[in-house]
């Protein structure tokens, strides 16, 4: 062994190629690494075939550690080269070794990557560049960790659980189970790469995937056992528990980490527990008494699947229908219609539903929005699609529109027939710990005038109500498989799964999509030819809004801002200020007044409940658009459409999103309720069109980069399923 560590040497110290020259301590420490883990994973884990390159040389290598023979480091260095021979380049930089054959517990479709072959590989190579300093070693160690930095749909092995997280993934598909075995190998092996090589991008990538690790780790761990991956939270065998707390514990020791060291410590205290591995066993079998029965119910009830289409139900309590979430999922419709077969599952079928593949359940007063109506909403709407499923096979995924009623018994029924269920929610689970919801359900019937007796029975089916929305979210919340929600970190979204007890692997944030084709921007010529054709005058500066005229739309704090405006402009930009006010609502005959009352209607026109296409019409002449909600939730549809549309946007940031989406002067954010502020906002765009204009344009830019359908379509196919090499989507996008 002395002559191998003598040439090791002399290598290094001519520092040439990638990696610098390293001492004694870190190449022994390298090396000592590749030994440790060896000695774990050779006969721990499926994935590493006996006959395998990988599998050969972590053997030669051992033996070469141990004796020093000589043949076991030429045989070492013969499956380094083997391992050249069967790498598969992946797209113009990358390389790695595809497992062909199904994984047996997670749902595979031809070939993927695994973060733990990859990162056995790339610490084999750099073992290889140290001791021979060829290039084509340099250049494979290279083309392996870019599958590091690449998603799954690019062809990497990365995946991103919560927000900003990165976790290398042991089988490299979607959706994602995140084991931590294979997150552990790849951590270990990229931890190893940047002490050899002081890339500080690799090093970035690790210090991610170390925070992530972190995170991860608090689900990974039950209290008194480890789970083997987050996908269905079954329980770590007792050699992959062993596995990972040796893994966790060499890469506390590399990275010189005290909290994964204490990690590593605690689960070492749980294999030697006898009443934890009693418990373990217990839960084990509990769960696996579970899966039993549950396969046997699934092959009595429903029948096998033989289509190769993807087909989905999409739960939704009314469509189609103008407006918030409806027109968010007639857009994506267009997208995924091309790949997807989609029906559509509702209480309320709208117009023009010609198009789509719609099934109806219950009747008018079946309805989620009143007890004790919700619970017969939920009884037949689970009737219908369980009878649904039962009659045809070919449904491979649920997809409800909330993540309370809808979301409630389609997730009791998926479960019942194995059908994967991503719940997208909307907001309606916010409602849950919303004190101005319930405030404004409690005002609603002294708003309408009720008698007392009237008012005393509406306040108890609120509370019933109230209590049975909780039950229901509390169902979705446990049987759900995964949450795609609208929206960024912070809001009240994640108030609520963290209420709930959501775990934040289940959950994946992103950004409504719009459609740029949709909204053109006018040349001054266009847009003053559309603006005759309604009416207004060409030279005109609109402002409008566009909601439902309801209370929580803070559509009162609008007029008393432009109310302000009005009254401090001076006559002659007074008759240019035009204020158009788009939808309809219970408030209209209530706002109407106001505006009579304040002397506005010369200036503030109603234009009632609008089809799409007017709004977007209408969008494309203004110059400002307003948004005053008191409470939000997700990612406005109204904001992004006025964005695409070149409009300077005020808005209240409710929900947290529109921060996000205004910051850097792509619109100005004024407090929710404070219609002072609100006025001064719009004072200061009538009074500059040039800022006016400049902003329009970076909120333009901005949705278009942003919530392109292509974005839309990557984070939809992260929760849905997607294999890694054959159906790759998008351009390549790196960390």
């Amino acid at each position: 062994m002395s002559r191998w560590r003598d040439d090791s040497i002399a290598w290094q110290n001519n520092n040439s190629g990638d990696i610098p020259a390293i001492d004694d301590a870190q190449d022994k420490l390298l090396a000592t690494h590749l030994v440790t883990l060896s000695s774990l994973l050779m006969h721990n884990t499926p994935l590493l075939d006996s006959e395998s390159a990988q599998c050969a040389a972590l053997v030669a290598w051992n033996h070469y550690w141990e004796t020093g023979n000589e043949q076991q480091g030429t045989l070492f260095l013969n499956q380094a080269y083997r391992l050249l021979l069967y790498e598969v380049r992946i797209g113009n930089d990358a390389g790695g070794w595809p497992i062909n054959v199904p994984h047996p517990t997670i749902s595979t479709r031809g070939s993927w990557l695994s973060a733990l072959i990859q990162g056995v590989s790339l610490l084999i190579l750099m073992r290889a560049y140290v001791l021979t300093r060829k290039e084509q070693f340099m250049q494979a160690i290279k083309r392996v960790v870019r599958t590091f930095e690449y998603d799954i749909l690019d062809g990497g092995v990365s995946a991103p659980p919560g927000v900003d997280g990165i976790c290398f993934e042991e089988v490299a598909v979607y959706p994602a189970a995140h084991h931590l075995t294979g997150f552990l190998c790849g951590l270990i092996a990229l931890q190893d790469y940047v002490i050899a090589t002081r890339n500080g991008r690799i090093e970035l990538l690790v210090q991610c995937a170390h925070m992530t690790l972190h995170r991860l780790c608090a689900e990974f761990d039950t209290g008194y056992w480890t789970r083997a991956h987050l996908l269905q939270y079954d329980l770590a065998s007792t050699e992959q528990h062993l596995l990972q707390e040796r893994l966790l514990h060499s890469f506390s020791s590399s990275a010189g980490c005290m909290e994964c060291a204490r990690r590593a410590e605690r689960w070492a205290g749980y294999a030697v527990s006898p009443l934890a591995r009693l418990r373990a066993s217990l839960r084990s079998r509990q769960l696996d008494f579970q899966r039993m029965l549950l396969k046997y119910m699934r092959a009595a009830l429903f029948p096998k699947s033989t289509t190769e289409v993807v087909r989905i139900v999409i739960p939704i309590t009314a469509f189609p229908l103008s407006g918030g979430m409806r027109a968010i999922i007639t857009d994506a419709d267009r997208i995924l219609r091309k790949d997807w077969q989609i029906a559509y599952l509702t209480n309320f079928v709208g117009a023009n539903s010609g198009e789509y593949i719609i099934y109806r359940f219950g009747k008018a007063w079946t309805h989620p929005w009143q007890f004790p109506a919700v619970w017969f909403y939920c009884l037949a709407g689970g009737m219908k699609l369980f009878s649904l499923l039962r009659q045809d096979a070919g449904y491979q995924l649920l997809l409800p529109q909330d993540g309370v009623f809808s979301s409630a018994f389609t997730t009791i029924v998926g479960k019942l027939a194995g059908v994967r269920v991503v719940v997208m929610d909307h907001g309606n689970m916010t409602w849950l710990e919303n004190p101005v919801f319930r405030a404004e359900r409690l005002r609603q019937p002294e708003m309408e005038s009720a008698s007392r007796l009237k008012r005393w029975r509406a306040h108890i089916q609120f509370q019933c109500y109230w209590f049975s929305l909780l039950l229901l979210a509390r169902i979705t919340a446990c049987l759900a498989d995964h949450f795609f929600i609208p929206g960024v970190d912070g809001d009240e979204e994640t108030d609520v799964c963290r209420y709930l007890h959501i775990e934040p692997s289940r959950v994946t944030r992103y950004a409504s999509m719009i459609d740029p084709g949709q909204y053109h921007l006018l040349t001054e010529d266009e847009k003053g030819q559309k603006r005759r054709r309604y009416g207004i005058d060409p030279e005109a500066i609109v402002i409008v809004q566009i909601c439902r005229l309801a209370p929580e739309k803070g559509i009162e704090v609008s007029l008393e801002a432009f109310d302000s405006l009005f009254a401090a402009l001076p006559p002659e930009r007074k008759t240019r200020v035009q204020f158009i006010l788009g939808g309809d609502g219970p408030l209209r005959q209530h706002l109407e007044r106001q505006v009579q009352q304040r002397g506005l209607s010369g200036s503030l026109t109603f234009w009632g409940d609008l089809s799409r296409q007017k709004a977007i019409d209408l969008l494309s002449l203004s110059n400002i658009s307003l948004y005053s909600s008191l409470r939000g939730v997700g990612m406005p549809l109204s904001i992004l459409e006025a964005m695409a549309s070149g409009c300077a946007v005020i808005a209240t940031p409710e929900p947290l999103a529109n921060v996000t989406l205004l910051a850097d002067g792509r619109g100005i954010v004024v407090n929710a309720g404070d219609a002072p502020q609100t006025g001064r906002a719009l004072m200061r765009l009538v009074n500059d069109a040039i800022l006016c204009q400049s902003m329009g344009k970076a909120a333009r830019d901005y949705v278009i980069h942003h919530n392109h359908p292509i974005q839309f379509g990557r984070a939809l196919a992260r929760v849905t399923g997607c294999s890694s090499l054959d159906a790759l989507k998008g351009e390549s996008t790196i960390w």
